[in-house]
């Protein structure tokens, strides 16, 4: 007779294929094991620290506007305040000039050197003596002012001699203005005028040249360089 097996007992048996059966129906398969994510990158200080702000463009010049018409040089000169440059009086017009006339500058001209020194070789070191010769050779010299006048309509070259206060006329002549610059002007006789010239007494071309606006020179074959300075009311006929 077989020995009889020891079974445990149903209950038993029945309360772990119970147990097997919920644990197999409620425990969840652990998830799949995935790919790690690799950890967030640090940040760089580019991306952590804001883009600082950066200047504005100058902004650009609008196009200038076209110019003006240009405008005179003397209007545009007046316009910034400046004076335009002086034009020239012609020699033409200071000559003829309303009451007028032209001085002789005897101590600026030729005569007065020459006579100096004759009147010092004859006198010698005597002063007084020197100077009633050189006064003397002035009074000789008769073309002591000159005059450039119209007359009847027609222009004419004038040479007066001084007697004291007095003015006497010597050589009067019709002349036409040839050669004009703006610092010389020629003298073209018309004839032979009436009484005798003191100066360019064979010259029917006189040229008379402007240092300043204020006087003239002439130059004279036998007397040189002679220099007149201009004057108002010395001539009152």
């Amino acid at each position: 007779m077989n020995p009889m097996r020891t079974h445990p007992p149903i209950p038993s048996l029945l309360t772990l294929a119970i147990l097997v059966t919920l644990g197999c129906g409620t425990s969840a398969p652990p998830p799949a094991s995935s790919p790690a994510s690799p950890p967030p990158a640090e940040p760089t200080a580019t991306a952590a620290k804001a883009p600082e702000p950066t200047a504005s463009p100058e902004p650009t010049a609008a196009p200038a506007a076209a110019p003006a018409e240009a405008k005179p040089a003397a209007e545009a000169s007046a316009s910034e305040g400046e004076m335009p440059e002086a034009t020239p009086t012609p020699p033409s017009e200071l000559l003829t000039a309303e009451d007028v006339a032209f001085v002789l500058d005897w101590q600026a001209s030729t005569p007065q050197l020459v006579a100096t020194e004759k009147c010092q070789e004859r006198a010698g070191e005597d002063a007084a003596a020197v100077a009633r010769c050189v006064e003397g050779e002035r009074a000789k010299f008769s073309a002591d002012v000159l005059r450039f006048r119209k007359v009847g309509g027609q222009l004419r070259w004038t040479i007066y001699k001084r007697s004291n206060d007095r003015l006497q006329v010597v050589y009067s002549v019709p002349i036409v203005f040839k050669d004009e610059t703006d610092y010389s002007v020629s003298l073209l006789l018309q004839g032979k005028g009436t009484g005798y010239p003191p100066i360019q007494a064979k010259s029917n071309m006189v040229q008379l040249n402007f240092p300043s606006v204020y006087s003239i020179e002439v130059n004279d074959p036998v007397r040189g360089d002679l220099v007149y300075t201009s004057k108002r009311g010395v001539v009152t006929d």
